[in-house]
C-alpha cells in the first residue's frame, strides 16, 4: 500500500507540475490579452479624439462653406441688378443718343437747304 501512495504522489506531483505549467502559461496569455486589450483601448481613444477633431473641422468648413455660398448668392444678385440698371441706362442713352442724331439730322437738312436757298438768290 506504501507504493500505491508512493505513486499516487508521484502522479499528484506531475499533474500539480503539469496544472502550474497551464496556469502559467493561462496567467501569460491573460497578460498579453490585457495588454493586447490596454493597446486597443489606447488606440480607439485616439481614434475617438482625432474623429471629434476632423467632426470639428467638418462643422468649420461646413459653415464657411455656407458663408460663401450666402456671399456668392449675394454678389450675383447684386451683379444682376447692376446689369439691370446698367441695360436700362444704356437703352436710355442709346435712345437719347437716337433722339440727338435725328435732331441733328434734321438741322443738317434745315441747314443744307437754307444754304441752297442763299446760293440760289
Amino acid at each position: 500500500q506504501l507504493q500505491e501512495l508512493e505513486n499516487n504522489a508521484v502522479m499528484l506531483a506531475k499533474t500539480k507540475s503539469s496544472l502550474a505549467g497551464q496556469l502559467e502559461e493561462q496567467r501569460r496569455i491573460a497578460d498579453d490579452e490585457s495588454k493586447e486589450r490596454q493597446s486597443l483601448l489606447g488606440k480607439y481613444r485616439n481614434a475617438e479624439h482625432e474623429l471629434d477633431g476632423m467632426r470639428a473641422h467638418l462643422d468649420e468648413e461646413s459653415s464657411s462653406k455656407e458663408n460663401m455660398l450666402r456671399n456668392l448668392a449675394k454678389a450675383q444678385q447684386e451683379a444682376e441688378a447692376w446689369r439691370q440698371k446698367y441695360e436700362r441706362d444704356g437703352v436710355a442713352k442709346a435712345e437719347e443718343l437716337e433722339m440727338s442724331k435725328l435732331k441733328m439730322q434734321a438741322r443738317l437738312s434745315e441747314s443744307e437747304s437754307t444754304i441752297t436757298q442763299l446760293n440760289a438768290k
